[in-house]
């Protein structure tokens, strides 16, 4: 599934991710609220309607191999591993997005 994600979205989607994925790990909820939860949290924020309707679906079409896999990780007394990655930077985002821009229209 295909969805531009522009750096204001990223943004705004930041804080519903980190609490979805949270949720996801303690369970502690069923999976289906926590996506419920994801949904209110990208309506909040002001993700456009279209592209927090296709960030849930995602969630909930694709999201049962990471609830289950969860799963599993807490049975065994595991912690989910966090991967160490840069955080998105919304400012290089931005500037990529200009120079992009830039580009194309002197390429035109």
């Amino acid at each position: 599934m295909g969805v531009a994600v522009n750096s204001t979205t990223v943004g705004q989607l930041w804080v519903g991710a980190v609490v979805h994925d949270f949720l996801y790990w303690e369970q502690s909820i069923e999976r289906h609220d926590a996506d419920e939860v994801f949904l209110e949290a990208m309506r909040a924020s002001g993700v456009p309607a279209w592209r927090g309707a296709a960030f849930y679906w995602a969630v909930r079409i694709l999201g049962s191999y990471a609830w289950k896999k969860n799963a599993a990780l807490k049975a065994r007394d595991k912690r989910a591993r966090i991967r160490k990655r840069p955080l998105p930077n919304p400012f290089a985002i931005r500037q990529w997005e200009q120079d992009y821009a830039k580009a194309k229209r002197q390429h035109a």
